[in-house]
């Protein structure tokens, strides 16, 4: 059930109601007006401004979406959601992705509504998160709160208004991590990323770093970083092909903290293809998932494609054969297939300098014309060469990777290029 008055709503899921009539009380102050629906999902043009705010405000909105400010309620969801029926799941879920503004998804000056079932994924990963925190143990002073999410009512509650984001470039980022283990020092690749995703200041300095980073493509990415969540294993029915969640933390110098730091969770496609020494393994992380994809590998001796859709192009990640990358081209015309009705984009290490590659290209039918989007400067200082780019659609629009270097030499032997997303 869904109440609105002027910009205010509130919204009960009730389980398991039982059949017969219902007799609801609302009392309201005289004069004001309000409108009540029944299992309906609202507009978020609604959520402006609601006058009560619960104490758990602080652990539980700020810490989801860092990308909002000036938030005056929280979102409550019962720890007894196993026996809500799938309808009233999927009522949750759409409602909590409007609640929160996350009903479309920014690229650059767009804004691009989300689909129906996108809403619902989107939902359902706030939702799990949400209510982990909310039935994690509590403090005495909390207890109150604690007793209200236990009730067999889940209410949900939500308000935002947008913060004024610092213009920043979208970007897709691709890097070869040197087969790095995540650890807790600071000095894995995976702690940049988490900076590129949160906008995070970091040694570069929010103002110096142009970008917002929305896909990463990430080649021996070794292990996941400890604070994953899986969310689905075995993807698409590929052994090992798993998509995970991951809560993204965000430093006390970030611009919207609360006590207990701030997270946004992205999602992380991966496939662990070094079994052996768990090194050499492919990743995708991006802000949603909304499918998966994989071009199987010439042998088992040589790495697959992995890919997601996202809004509505396809990106894939690749570490071609080392020694010259011979199996780019199988790997590239595996996409085109797989993908030719839509944007696509291939980006990682394809082992082999762009001219070359442009050369095999030329001789290969049906992939005819793909367009090469070469790196501005060396991306593996070792060999002096450049090696990670992006492979386009043919007759998309040819861009030039922006390489970051210097401080990112002493954690991989590759540096990361990034890509503007049109």
């Amino acid at each position: 059930m869904a109440i609105t008055s002027n910009s205010s709503i509130r919204c009960l899921i009730i389980n398991n109601p039982q059949s017969g009539s219902w007799n609801i009380s609302i009392n309201a102050p005289e004069g004001v007006k309000f409108h009540c629906e029944l299992g309906t999902v609202p507009s978020k043009d609604v959520f402006d401004t609601i006058a009560d705010t619960y104490k758990v405000q602080d652990d539980a909105i700020d810490q989801l979406i860092p990308p909002f400010i000036g938030v005056t309620d929280a979102i409550l969801i019962g720890n007894k959601t196993d026996n809500v029926s799938v309808p009233a799941k999927d009522l949750l879920y759409l409602f909590t992705t409007v609640a929160l503004g996350q009903d479309s998804v920014s690229v650059g000056s767009q804004q691009i509504p989300l689909t129906q079932e996108q809403e619902k994924l989107c939902g359902r990963t706030f939702v799990s998160d949400l209510t982990k925190i909310f039935t994690r143990k509590r403090s005495v002073e909390d207890m109150v709160v604690e007793d209200m999410v236990n009730e067999e009512v889940m209410p949900i509650v939500a308000t935002t208004t947008k913060r004024r984001k610092t213009e920043k470039i979208p970007a897709l980022v691709t890097w070869n991590f040197e087969g790095s283990k995540f650890d807790n020092s600071g000095r894995s690749p995976w702690t940049p990323i988490s900076h590129w995703f949160t906008q995070q200041e970091d040694q570069e300095g929010v103002k110096k770093f142009p970008y917002e980073v929305y896909i990463a493509c990430l080649q021996e990415c070794g292990t996941l970083p400890s604070n994953v969540e899986l969310m689905e294993e075995d993807v698409e029915g590929i052994r090992g092909l798993c998509r995970y969640s991951w809560k993204v933390n965000a430093s006390p110098e970030s611009e919207r903290v609360t006590r207990a730091g701030s997270r946004l969770p992205v999602q992380i496609l991966y496939y662990p293809w070094d079994t052996r020494g768990n090194r050499v393994n492919l990743a995708i992380v991006s802000r949603m998932i909304f499918s998966s994809l994989y071009i199987p590998p010439l042998n088992d001796n040589l790495r697959p494609l992995i890919g997601i859709q996202y809004l509505g192009s396809h990106y894939f990640s690749i570490h071609a054969a080392s020694g010259g990358g011979g199996d780019a081209v199988t790997l590239l015309k595996g996409a085109y297939q797989e993908v030719s009705n839509s944007p696509w984009w291939v980006a990682g290490d394809f082992n082999v300098e762009p001219d070359e590659l442009q050369g095999r290209l030329n001789q290969q039918v049906p992939l005819i014309n793909p367009i090469i989007c070469p790196p501005n400067d060396i991306t593996r200082p070792k060999s002096g060469k450049h090696l990670d780019y992006v492979v386009r659609e043919p007759d998309a629009q040819k861009i030039v990777g922006d390489v970051f270097f210097s401080k990112y030499d002493q954690i991989a032997d590759h540096r990361p290029v990034f890509y503007t997303l049109e």
